[in-house]
C-alpha cells in the first residue's frame, strides 16, 4: 500500500501533497480487485493486518463493475463491514468536483436487489458503530451530548444521502420511462428516503430543465379563496354589507326552525353564530311560505320539510324535480311536494345546512380524519349528482384544509360584499379563505381521493390560489382582496385540480405508506408482480402530474396593502 500512495504522489507530480483520493484510489489493490468483482481477493486483502485500504472507493468500484448482483451483494457485505460507508460523498473523478456516495451509484445502476443490501448493511453497520462507541470504555465519562452530537451528524450523512440518490432516481425515472428505474426509487422509499416539498420542488425545476438547479428553490406559503352567492330576503345597503350582515341572515334563522337541527345544535356545532341565535328565530321571515314547501325523504324514511324557492336555487336537478311533481295531474296547488332522495339522513341534513346557511355545521362526536375524508368524498359525489356546484366547492376547500370542520357561512366567511351583477341588492357575494396545509388528504386516505378525481368530471368553478398564508390573509383589506379577484391576479385553478396537485404532493412523499395501505394491496389482488407493476404505474403517474403541479410552481407574488391590524369580531350578533 505504501509503494501505491508513493506511485501516485509521482504522477501527481513528484509532491505526496497533491496525490489526491482518486488517484491514489485508482492505484490500490482493493479497488482493483472490487472493480474487477474478486471476491477471493477482497477477502485476503481485508484480512492482511496493518494495511489501510480505500474501502469505500473500492465499494463505489463493486457497485459499478459488471459482476453478477450475488458477487456485487456478497462484495458489498464484506467492504461496509471492513469500514466502507454508503453514505459518504466521494469525488467521481480526478477532474471534477462532483461527488456522489455508494448508495447514488446502487440507485444509477441497480439492480434493486442489489440497492436494498447496500442499504441495508450501511443501516446495520452505523447502528453497530454507533453502539459500540457508546459501550467503549475510553468513552464512557464522556457525556450524552457527544454521543448524541456524532450521531445526530451521522444520521444527516444518511438522510442526505438518502433523499440525493432517491431525488436523482425519480428525475431518471421520468427522463427514461423505464420499470427498472422505478422499482430503484421504490426501493429507496421503502428503505426510509423522505421527501419534503422543497426537494419536490427541486425534482420539478429538473424535470422541467433537465437538471437539478443548484442551491434550495423558494418556496412560498399558499392558500386558497372561493366565493359563492347568497341570496337575501331584502334589499340592503351595498356600502354596509361587509361590516353588518344582518340581511344575510334570513335563510339562515329558518334553519333554526327545523326541529331536528336545533337537537344536533344541543351537542356540538362547528359555526358560533347558530349556537349564539338559537333562541333567536323570531327573527326568522314572516310571510306564508306553505305553497313553497318541500319534504325530502331520506332512504331511512326521514322526512325533512323544506322551502322549494331556497333549495330550488342551490340544485338544479332538484329544481327540475320540483317543477315535474308540480306538472304531474294529481297535484294540487299548496300541497306539500314530496321528493325522494336515496341518500343517508346525514348527507341529507349537511344538503340542507349548505342550502340554507351557506355552510355544512359539523354537529355532534367528531370523526376520524380518515372517517371524514371518505364521508366528504361521498357527499362529493351525491353533491355532483345533484348539480349543487357550490357544495362541491366547498368539500374540495374542506379536503385541502387543515380546519376542514370549520364554517365557511355568510358570518364566517373571510368577506361579503353586493353581488357586482345584480340589480336590486337582492344577491350578495361570500369570499372564504383556507390554508393548503390538507389535514384530511393522508397516506391513508390519497388512494381514495384519487379514486374520485379518476371517478368524477371537473365542475365548472374555478379556485384562486394566492401566494401568502392565510394569517398575512387575514391582514389585507377586504377591498383589495374582492380587487385581486375580479382582475384574476392570482392563479386560478379549475375544480378539482389543486385537490389533485395535493394528492400528487401526499403520494411523492409518502409513497412507502401509501403502497402499504389496505386500499392499495387490495387493488393489486396480493400478487407480488401486480404489486410491482401497480406501484411503478401510480409513480410514473406521480412524476408525470408534478411537471404542472400548481402547489410548487413559482406564483406571481404581488405586493398587497394590509389594513394596519388583524381584523376582530366586528359583526354584530344579530
Amino acid at each position: 500500500p505504501s509503494k501505491t500512495i508513493t506511485a501516485c504522489a509521482v504522477l501527481d507530480g513528484g509532491n505526496p501533497r497533491n496525490a489526491t483520493r482518486k488517484s491514489i484510489a485508482a492505484l490500490c489493490p482493493l479497488v482493483c480487485a472490487a472493480g474487477v468483482g474478486n471476491l477471493e481477493m477482497i477477502d485476503t486483502l481485508l484480512d492482511q493486518s496493518g494495511c489501510s485500504y480505500q474501502v469505500t472507493e473500492a465499494l463505489h468500484a463493486m457497485l459499478q463493475s459488471s459482476s453478477s448482483a450475488e458477487v456485487k451483494i456478497e462484495g458489498t457485505q464484506l467492504l461496509v463491514c471492513a469500514g466502507a460507508n454508503p453514505f459518504e460523498d466521494i469525488p467521481t473523478s480526478n477532474m471534477s468536483q462532483e461527488c456522489e456516495t455508494a448508495v447514488n451509484v446502487g440507485a444509477r445502476v441497480g439492480p434493486a436487489i442489489m440497492l436494498r443490501s447496500v442499504v441495508s448493511s450501511g443501516r446495520e453497520f452505523l447502528k453497530t458503530r454507533q453502539l459500540s462507541r457508546r459501550r467503549d470504555p475510553k468513552l464512557q465519562q464522556q457525556p450524552e451530548s457527544f454521543f448524541k452530537t456524532i450521531e445526530s451528524r451521522e444520521n444527516l450523512e444518511v438522510k442526505d444521502a438518502m433523499k440525493s440518490a432517491l431525488l436523482t432516481a425519480l428525475a431518471r425515472s421520468f427522463s427514461q420511462q423505464q420499470p427498472e428505474d422505478l422499482s430503484l426509487a421504490s426501493v429507496l422509499y421503502e428503505e426510509g428516503a423522505k421527501l419534503d416539498n422543497q426537494d419536490l420542488s427541486r425534482l420539478q425545476l429538473c424535470i422541467k430543465g433537465s437538471k437539478f438547479a443548484s442551491g434550495t428553490p423558494e418556496t412560498l406559503d399558499r392558500c386558497m379563496m372561493a366565493v359563492y352567492d347568497r341570496c337575501t330576503a331584502s334589499q340592503y345597503d351595498s356600502r354596509d354589507i361587509d361590516y353588518d350582515r344582518t340581511p344575510l341572515a334570513a335563510n339562515s334563522f329558518l334553519l333554526l326552525q327545523m326541529p331536528w337541527m336545533r337537537s344536533c345544535l344541543d351537542v356540538f356545532c362547528s359555526c358560533y353564530w347558530l349556537t349564539e341565535n338559537l333562541d333567536k328565530t323570531e327573527m326568522a321571515p314572516t310571510e306564508d311560505i306553505h305553497d313553497e314547501e318541500v319534504a325530502l325523504v331520506s332512504q331511512e324514511g326521514l322526512k325533512f320539510i323544506t322551502h322549494g324557492s331556497i333549495i330550488s336555487c342551490k340544485s338544479g336537478k332538484l329544481e327540475s324535480a320540483i317543477r315535474f311533481a308540480k306538472m304531474n295531474s294529481r297535484y294540487r296547488s299548496g300541497e306539500t311536494v314530496e321528493l325522494q332522495i336515496p341518500i343517508p339522513a346525514e348527507m341529507l341534513r349537511h344538503m340542507i345546512q349548505h342550502f340554507y346557511h351557506g355552510s355544512i355545521c359539523f354537529t355532534g362526536p367528531p370523526m376520524s380524519d380518515k372517517g371524514l375524508c371518505r364521508y366528504l368524498l361521498e357527499l362529493m359525489i351525491v353533491a355532483e349528482e345533484f348539480l349543487c356546484l357550490d357544495l362541491v366547492k366547498e368539500i374540495e376547500m374542506r379536503l385541502l384544509s387543515s380546519d376542514p370542520q370549520s364554517c365557511f357561512c355568510w358570518n364566517c366567511c373571510r368577506a361579503v360584499r353586493a353581488h357586482p351583477r345584480q340589480v336590486g341588492n337582492r344577491k350578495a357575494q361570500c369570499m372564504y379563505c383556507i390554508d393548503t396545509n390538507s389535514r384530511l388528504v393522508a397516506e391513508n386516505t390519497v388512494l381514495d381521493v384519487l379514486g374520485l378525481l379518476e371517478f368524477m368530471e371537473a365542475p365548472e368553478y374555478t379556485l384562486q390560489l394566492l401566494p401568502m398564508n392565510i394569517k398575512t390573509l387575514r391582514c389585507v383589506q377586504s377591498t383589495r382582496l374582492w380587487a385581486d379577484h375580479d382582475d384574476v391576479k392570482w392563479l386560478s385553478n379549475i375544480a378539482l385540480a389543486t385537490l389533485r396537485d395535493t394528492v400528487n404532493l401526499v403520494v411523492l412523499r409518502k409513497f412507502a405508506q401509501v403502497v402499504e395501505t389496505a386500499s392499495f394491496l387490495e387493488s393489486t389482488n396480493v400478487s407480488a408482480d401486480g404489486s410491482e407493476s401497480q406501484k411503478n404505474l401510480l409513480l410514473q403517474m406521480s412524476l408525470d402530474d408534478l411537471r404542472r403541479n400548481s402547489l410548487l410552481s413559482p406564483l406571481q407574488k404581488k405586493t398587497i396593502p394590509l389594513s394596519g391590524e388583524v381584523p376582530q369580531n366586528r359583526f354584530p350578533n344579530t
